[in-house]
């Protein structure tokens, strides 16, 4: 079956959702996993994000990509 994913990086969190599309079908989340990011804490004077809140996304995008479906919700980080 088909499947597709989507990363949704913002200011507060980095959401990864994957779906399953079945012929006749609606859409099937299949897996989420949501990591806090708060990127408003790593602004600069100027507005500008500054290294620590590049690393933040960096290991937000890590840590959902390598996330393991199959562990229940309540046990991830």
């Amino acid at each position: 079956m088909p499947q597709a994913a989507v990363l949704d990086v913002g200011c507060h969190s980095a959401l990864l959702t994957v779906v399953r599309w079945r012929p006749g079908a609606v859409l099937e989340p299949v897996f989420s996993h949501k990591v806090r990011l708060r990127l408003h804490e790593a602004l600069d004077r100027r507005g500008c994000l500054g290294r620590a809140g590049v690393e933040s996304v960096q290991r937000a995008v890590v840590e959902a990509v390598t996330a393991n479906p199959r562990t229940p919700p309540s046990r991830r980080a």
